[in-house]
């Protein structure tokens, strides 16, 4: 009988075993990133803290003397210690990131089974990126193991343990998502003319609005000069997604996933009247899609176009009677500039 022997595995499969390992590799080594600076700031909670108890638990009978001037004085001191050491660690944070977001990518390049010229190697390691970013949404709560004896304090625990790392998470996932986006764009140089690069590219940009817009909602905004960045990076990211979904449509006029993806674009740029008129486009070839005729109703509405809504209004009516029902409720809630 003969013996039966196991394939080997193919260039492809070795590599996306690698990006694991990888992966692996980069989430430990942010963590570690992230955690430092953790320690660093409940070090100095708890130094300050201690100086404080000391002062009033011992110095306090002693109040007429020197010692208590002295005890005032380090609690001080510690404390300018801190804002010095926090300016500097805050600068050399976002480095250490950056640093560890291009060694991930250098190794990507270094392990791709393509050559650097072909479109395969830019997807590849765009994949890894994306790949990357999912791994830390995912493994994001478990940034710390909890003892067997305190495992009903986990949920806690990961919940207000997020908290601390919350900017660090998005920051490292923007860096990925950024780097993914700049392998499309090389991409694109290679392949001007190709319509999948762009559609690729056009996606990219749109992920990377969506996690700005994410990171402004997940986070209590304390500094307006933070929550106006996140929103001016959301706008711009969404023109360069709209940017090359008009490069879509020159190219395929027809393509209703473009029209979409275009008209999904106009509304998050606050564009009501190119988004209409994208639907409208959309209706136009396809005049049996009846989520398209609820959405442009909807937009006539908030426009106060009443009339052309009426007429969607009807339209869907005859088709589905639930969805013409959620449809008026929105008639007279056109907006006011």
């Amino acid at each position: 009988m003969k013996a039966t022997t196991k394939p080997s595995p193919s260039a492809h499969e070795l590599f996306q075993y690698k990006v694991d390992s990888l992966i692996d590799a980069a989430q430990t080594c942010f963590q570690k990133i992230s955690k430092k600076y953790f320690v660093f700031h409940l070090a100095f909670a708890f130094l300050v803290l201690s100086e404080v108890f000391l002062a009033l638990f011992f110095f306090a009978p002693l109040i007429d003397s020197y010692f208590i001037g002295i005890a005032i004085a380090l609690i001080f001191f510690t404390l300018l210690l801190y804002f010095i050491l926090r300016l500097y660690y805050n600068e050399q944070k976002p480095e250490e990131l950056t640093l560890l977001c291009d060694e991930f990518v250098k190794a990507c390049k270094d392990f791709a089974p393509f050559s650097e010229s072909t479109p395969d190697h830019h997807l590849s390691v765009a994949s890894s990126c994306y790949r990357m970013t999912d791994h830390l949404q995912k493994s994001a709560p478990q940034f710390y193991t909890v003892p067997k004896k305190l495992l009903f304090l986990a949920p806690l625990i990961d919940k207000y343990g997020l908290q601390f790392h919350l900017d660090d998470l998005h920051k490292i996932k923007e860096l990925f998502l950024l780097a993914a986006i700049d392998e499309h764009l090389r991409l694109i140089k290679n392949m001007p003319t190709n319509l999948d690069a762009h559609a690729a590219c056009a996606s990219a940009y749109m992920t990377l609005s969506e996690h700005y817009v994410d990171s402004k909602n997940s986070k209590k905004m304390h500094s307006t000069r933070k929550s106006q960045e996140l929103v001016r990076k959301h706008r711009y990211t969404a023109q360069r997604a709209l940017e090359e979904f008009k490069i879509l449509n020159e190219y395929a006029p027809e393509d209703l996933w473009v029209h979409e993806q275009l008209a999904t674009s106009f509304r998050r740029l606050q564009m009501p009247k190119e988004e209409i008129q994208t639907y409208e486009t959309i209706l136009q070839l396809n005049p049996q899609d009846f989520e398209v005729v609820y959405k442009l109703g909807l937009c006539y509405f908030k426009q106060g176009d009443m009339g052309k809504g009426l007429k969607m209004y009807e339209k869907l009516k005859a088709c589905d009677a639930e969805k013409a029902d959620e449809l008026i409720q929105h008639y007279g809630n056109f907006a006011i500039n």
